[in-house]
C-alpha cells in the first residue's frame, strides 16, 4: 500500500528548498512563505540536519505550519541497504518526515529497502535518476551509467513508487523521463529542481510535466531574496493555468 497519493493539497506549487545554516533563518522563512497560495511544502538538506539535528529542523518547521516537510540527504540511497533503512526507522520517521528524495546510487538493492522502509514508516519515497548538473551521465563526461536512470525509476515504479524527480532545467531529457514513467504508473507526480540559478524556465518545466501532478523545488530564487514574501508570490503566479485544477 503506498501513501504518496496524500503528500500535498494539491496537484502542483511550489516546494520551498531550505537550504539555510540557521534556525531562525528557517524559521523566518516558513514564515515568509507558508500563506503563499501555491507553496505547497519544504525541503529541508543536509546543511541544517546536519547542524542542529533533523528533529529540531522539523520542529522548527512545524512552530510555524503544518505544510509537508521533505527531506533530502544529498543524497540519500548512497549507502548498503541496512544502513539506509535504519536510517529511515531510526531517524527520518522520529523526526517527522512526510517525503524522503532517494538517489539510489549504490544500486536496486538500496533502492528496493529505501523504498520499502519508506512504506513501512509512513514516508513517501520520492525517486530521483537524472541530477541538474553537467557532467552527470558517461555521455555527459560523468560517472553514471546513461541507462542507470531508466532502471532506477522503472524499480521505484514497479514497487509502487508515485513521486518522481525530474530536472527542471532539462526540458527535453524531463519530458523524455514524464512519457516513459507515465506508461508505466498511472498517477505519478514530479518534482523538479534546477530553476534559476541552473538555468531552468518555470512555466517550461511545468509544460514539460504535461497534465501530471507536478511541483517545482525552489531554493535560491526565494531564500536568497530580500523579500522572500513577494519572491514566492511572483513564482506561484507562473504556474500553469491548466496546472491549477
Amino acid at each position: 500500500m503506498t501513501l504518496s497519493h496524500s503528500l500535498f493539497g494539491s496537484r502542483c506549487g511550489i516546494i520551498v528548498s531550505c537550504d539555510v545554516h540557521e534556525l531562525e533563518d528557517l524559521r523566518t522563512i516558513i514564515r515568509d512563505t507558508c500563506h503563499v497560495r501555491g507553496v505547497v511544502g519544504y525541503k529541508l538538506g543536509a546543511m541544517i540536519a546536519t547542524g542542529f539535528g533533523l528533529p529540531t529542523a522539523v520542529e522548527n518547521v512545524r512552530s510555524v505550519t503544518d505544510l509537508p516537510v521533505l527531506y533530502d540527504h544529498q543524497k540519500f540511497g548512497t549507502d548498503i541497504p541496512e544502513w539506509c533503512s535504519s536510517a529511515v526507522e531510526k531517524v527520518l520517521a522520529p523526526a517527522g518526515i512526510q517525503g524522503l528524495i532517494i538517489f539510489a546510487h549504490s544500486g536496486p538493492e538500496t533502492l528496493r529497502s529505501c523504498i520499502k522502509a519508506c512504506f513501512s514508516f509512513g514516508i513517501v519515497p520520492i525517486v530521483g535518476g537524472v541530477m541538474t548538473h553537467k557532467m552527470y551521465l558517461i555521455k555527459d563526461g560523468g560517472y553514471i551509467g546513461n541507462d542507470s536512470p531508466t532502471k532506477m525509476y522503472a524499480e521505484a515504479a514497479r514497487m509502487g513508487t508515485e513521486y518522481f524527480v525530474v530536472p527542471g532545467n532539462q526540458p527535453l531529457t524531463m519530458t523524455e523521463y514524464v512519457d516513459r514513467i507515465s506508461k508505466v504508473v498511472s498517477s505519478p507526480k514530479f518534482l523538479f529542481p534546477g530553476i534559476g540559478t541552473q538555468g531552468g524556465d518555470l512555466r517550461t518545466a511545468f509544460e514539460a510535466a504535461g497534465q501530471h501532478a507536478a511541483y517545482a523545488i525552489v531554493g535560491r530564487q526565494i531564500i536568497s531574496q530580500k523579500n522572500r514574501h513577494e519572491a514566492a508570490l511572483k513564482l506561484c503566479s507562473m504556474i500553469p493555468s491548466k496546472q491549477k485544477v
